[in-house]
């Protein structure tokens, strides 16, 4: 009988897959050879490597071309197609204006503007308890990462689960109002977050290279 691994091995090659597939520009996923060398060269017993066979089921359940379409540019004109408020666009201006005239990874998506306009409320975040501006890197930085959290979950999660509730972003949201405090909450394990995917690494896609004290 085949060995069974619980899911969070399965989320861990997805996962890993997803971020050498970002890291080489290509549409193409690892293949299951491939990852197994990663998890071997992660220090990953044998015993806890899948078979190539079982990596590579888990790796048909994702879709090497699946781009949700609120991962394109966000422009003005696409604001209210996407339920992003009218008071934000003073914001969302400037944080794309930032995004474009300065070493910014990229132009923000309307994902990332989504999170810009909640965002622009949390000093903590870069925003102002006015819903304005104080920090325009510092609230392009965050938004990026609530961004792209966001999808790398869907990317993982989006053929094997049906929760379609968004993210649990407890984790991530103590980083942004705790700081350095975070760490002892995340410790502690009370804080909620999408359970078996790992948070050890870069959180997002976008502005991945990015350090919290930005």
């Amino acid at each position: 009988m085949p060995k069974r691994f619980p899911e969070r091995v399965n989320y861990r090659i997805k996962q890993i897959a997803i971020d050498i597939r970002a890291e080489r520009g290509s549409l193409r996923y690892p293949n299951a050879a491939e990852i197994r060398r990663e998890l071997r060269e992660r220090d990953w017993s044998s015993e806890d490597i899948p078979s190539e066979r079982h990596v590579r089921k888990v790796l048909s359940e994702l879709d090497p071309v699946w781009i949700s379409p609120i991962d394109s540019p966000w422009s003005l004109g696409v604001s209210d197609d996407h339920g992003i408020p009218s008071d934000a666009t003073g914001v969302l201006m400037e944080v794309w204006r930032w995004s474009i005239t300065r070493e910014a990874p990229e132009p923000i998506s309307i994902r990332t503007a989504r999170w810009v306009a909640k965002l622009r409320w949390v000093e903590g975040a870069g925003g102002t308890d006015q819903g304005g501006v104080a920090d325009l890197e510092r609230l392009y930085h965050i938004a990026s990462l609530y961004s792209g959290r966001e999808r790398q979950v869907e990317l993982i999660k989006n053929k094997t689960e049906k929760d379609k509730k968004g993210i649990r972003s407890g984790v991530l949201d103590a980083h942004v109002m705790l700081g350095a405090n975070a760490n002892l909450a995340v410790n502690l394990g009370i804080l909620e977050d999408d359970n078996d995917i790992a948070y050890d690494e870069a959180f997002s896609m976008v502005a991945q290279n990015y350090l919290w004290n930005k």
